[in-house]
């Protein structure tokens, strides 16, 4: 899904510069035909347009998934440009949370403390660490575990398994 999201958006971006050709060149400023006198205006500038059109949509349609998905993180999941580019840096992570399986009593407790929605308990279960791109590395599933069984830990992973929890 990520990477779908990732040639979308650079497709809307090459769309709009090749085939729109958008730009962010500035109109210096305008005539009065009837005074013959020239005056400056941002609403003369067609740049300013395309970026005010196109954040209305851009904010309206991230409105509408967090309403319709009921997701109050659906903008960054499915429309922020960003998050493609950190997603990629973050599958390729070295420091990740990992915790201890045979200790775990899957109280659910690091999963309910996650601000990212990220089934932590999966990961664990699994016996592999987080590796979810979602993750901030915020450290609250760590410090929320009664067992103490959650750490920090940095190792390269040769296999990526990530567990996304899409509404």
């Amino acid at each position: 899904m990520k990477y779908i999201h990732f040639i979308v958006s650079m497709a809307l971006v090459i769309v709009l510069v090749f085939g729109f050709d958008y730009s962010l060149q500035i109109i210096h400023g305008s005539v009065d035909l009837a005074s013959g006198e020239q005056f400056f205006s941002i609403f003369n500038i067609p740049s300013f347009w395309w970026f005010l059109i196109g954040n209305v949509v851009y904010y309206v349609s991230g409105i509408l998934l967090a309403w319709f998905l009921e997701d109050n993180r659906a903008f960054c999941k499915y429309l922020c440009p960003i998050a493609c580019f950190l997603k990629i840096g973050s599958s390729h992570s070295v420091v990740r949370i990992e915790g201890d399986s045979e200790k775990c009593i899957h109280c659910g407790s690091c999963d309910k403390a996650c601000p990212m929605d990220i089934e932590v308990s999966k990961y664990v279960k699994e016996r592999i660490r987080v590796s979810s791109s979602e993750c901030i590395l915020c450290q609250r599933c760590v410090n929320s575990c009664p067992e103490k069984i959650l750490e920090t830990t940095d190792k390269i992973n040769w296999n990526h398994v990530e567990y996304l929890n899409y509404r």
